[in-house]
């Protein structure tokens, strides 16, 4: 659930050219955020989590925000709260100036979910991410503990560096997350456009901004001294902890059930109080969702609906996978002009420690997932849509069964929502995907013939094709994916059998000649491409 976004940096361009869907309006939904929980992933295999979100405007933020901070971080520690599972972190920073509502005291700890203890931790999709000594602008919400925690997920977060041609500080918001589904407005409302220039603007004038916002807008302000009043929270008695130097994204490769290995189903309990303002409370979509993933061909993963619950929220039951409605747990901010999370979902519990090889890859455990969604879209026509809603509940439940996002763009599971009336239904691309984390045979031995190799380029953008084939199982399941950001794969993410993995270079303008890598079937395939140089003009001659 997020806002199309319009990008003007090389690489945006160039991810522009592989997703026809990257530019959207926000008259219309166009992408989610999944993480922890979120709505939002390509068909990758990078993240455990999905957010649905539609973008908000900067006033729109600072309407939201309990305080606006800023400061500089000196501690970031994770825990594991003893009495319920949940990870959590605690970020403080030393607090410089605010700029709305009350700080007791010259630092503030907020709490963010997720984190990592040991081999144990979670992440939610979206999430802002800090380092260690790094100065920042905070929107800051309040948790129901009456924490603070970052508002609205990356959306109200800034660093704050220093321009070296100017030397004036900048606030730079993060580009969007992996794990964030964008979708386009619900509502006609103004074009949000999140290209560099519109990520980056000099501190001063950010905050000028706020400033004028707060004073010709008194609504902005809240209304008691006690709403405006944050408060640092306490680790609970006897936690797990630990301290880090930075709060991001899990670094597991890939995660996968293992339960359809011995042929069981994963089980997916659904809250009985349904989602109102959805025709039938939701539970029609949420019900052709699981059967949708459940009757992908020539893939051993099954969702069994293991019937109705009074348990609810995606954190406060960490022990069952669960499908809640309304947000009991506090996790979303509430939206602001139909603008803001509509759903989170994906993986709350990975077993670092189990790990199984598959095609040549190493996964780890998935051992509970789900999916929420937010309270508060009445008359958004979110809620109205049955189709959109099976939609985004289909999406979500790819990321619980493990998928990140595609970079096809008709995929269900690409990172824009389409709501082109496709309800709980699937593409080809991600059903190639459910038959790669899950195929009938998982312990099959298979190899590969890549070619080409490797590849050599001129400096301007171009395409390119990897032919691959197994040796001898033609059932053997292969995934391609590259590890350099001017490499993208745009097709052939996974395949069974003989197939094309299909790619695109972005312009090297860097001044330098540069080499990167795709992965395919467990092998690198090498890309060099050559730097700019400038056609050769010869001298006249003298008469």
């Amino acid at each position: 659930m997020q806002a199309m976004v319009a990008q003007t940096t090389k690489e945006a361009v160039l991810t522009t050219s592989l997703c026809l869907l990257l530019f959207v309006s926000r008259s219309l939904p166009t992408r989610a955020i999944v993480g922890f929980i979120s709505f939002i992933f390509c068909c990758s295999l990078s993240s455990a989590f999905a957010t649905t979100v539609i973008p908000l405007s900067e006033s729109e933020l600072t309407q939201s925000a309990t305080a606006i901070v800023q400061g500089q971080v000196t501690t970031i520690e994770s825990f594991q709260d003893p009495q319920t599972g949940k990870f959590f972190t605690h970020i403080t920073l030393t607090v410089e100036e605010i700029l709305k509502g009350t700080i007791n005291g010259s630092e503030l700890t907020i709490k963010q979910p997720g984190g990592r203890v040991g081999d144990s931790g979670s992440w939610i999709e979206g999430s802002p991410e800090f380092t260690h000594g790094e100065r920042v602008l905070l929107f800051v919400t309040k948790n129901n503990d009456g924490s603070g925690r970052v508002a609205h997920l990356y959306q109200g977060k800034f660093s704050i560096v220093t321009d070296q041609n100017t030397g004036q500080e900048v606030a730079q918001r993060a580009t969007t997350p992996d794990g964030v589904f964008i979708m386009r407005g619900l509502q006609s409302r103004e074009t949000i456009i999140t290209s560099a220039d519109a990520r980056s603007s000099e501190l001063s004038a950010l905050k000028s901004r706020i400033g004028t916002m707060m004073a010709q807008e008194p609504t902005l302000g809240l209304s008691s001294q006690s709403e405006r009043t944050l408060t640092s929270p306490a680790l609970p008695d006897s936690a797990r902890t630990e301290l880090r130097d930075q709060f991001t994204l899990l670094t597991v490769p890939t995660v996968r059930w293992f339960e359809p290995d011995q042929s069981q189903p994963v089980v997916m309990f659904v809250n009985e109080q349904g989602q109102p303002g959805v025709p039938g409370l939701g539970f029609p979509e949420i019900n052709a969702a699981l059967q949708a993933w459940t009757n992908v061909t020539n893939s051993s993963f099954r969702y069994l609906n293991g019937g109705f619950t009074s348990r609810n929220g995606l954190l406060s039951n960490p022990d069952i996978n669960l499908v809640s409605f309304g947000d009991p747990d506090g996790l979303i901010d509430p939206p602001v002009a139909c603008a803001g999370v509509l759903a989170l979902g994906g993986v709350t519990d990975i077993d670092f420690s189990q790990t199984r090889l598959l095609f040549q890859q190493l996964f780890s455990r998935i051992i509970h997932g789900g999916l929420v969604f937010a309270a508060g879209w009445e008359g958004c026509n979110f809620y109205e849509d049955a189709q959109n809603f099976a939609e985004v509940a289909t999406h979500e439940l790819g990321h619980v069964l493990g998928l990140g996002h595609s970079p096809v763009s008709d995929a269900t599971m690409f990172a824009f929502a389409h709501f082109d009336g496709r309800g709980a239904s699937l593409r080809e691309a991600d059903e190639q995907g459910a038959r790669f984390l899950y195929p009938p045979d998982p312990n099959m031995k298979c190899a590969y013939r890549i070619s080409p190799k490797k590849r050599t380029y001129h400096s301007p953008a171009n395409v390119g094709l990897i032919n691959v084939s197994p040796k001898k199982n033609q059932q053997c399941g292969w995934s391609a994916r590259s590890n350099a950001s001017w490499i993208a794969v745009t097709d052939g993410e996974f395949g069974l059998g003989s197939g094309v993995v299909s790619y695109i270079i972005g312009e090297n303008d860097t001044g330098a000649n540069r080499q990167g890598t795709i992965t395919v079937a467990g092998k690198l395939v090498t890309i060099k491409q050559k730097k700019f140089s400038p056609p050769h003009t010869p001298l006249p001659k003298a008469l």
